[in-house]
């Protein structure tokens, strides 16, 4: 018997929750600023970006599969 993949198991996610996620993460900017916390803010910078994906290609999949 085939194993359902995780995604099939979530509830259906909202592309508006992507949108909302993109303006509350938006891309960082180096500006006057220590590199040290700049590094910082990279970092989770990625990580939110890397959710975002995430959440946007679980959208996708549940768009196609129903």
């Amino acid at each position: 018997m085939p194993v359902e993949p995780e995604w099939k198991r979530l509830p259906r996610l909202d592309v508006e929750l992507v949108e909302f996620l993109r303006k509350k993460y938006p891309p960082i900017e180096f500006k006057n600023q220590d590199k040290e916390d700049f590094l910082k803010q990279a970092m989770m910078q990625a990580g939110a970006a890397e959710v975002i994906a995430s959440i946007s290609r679980i959208i996708d999949l549940q768009n196609k599969k129903g």
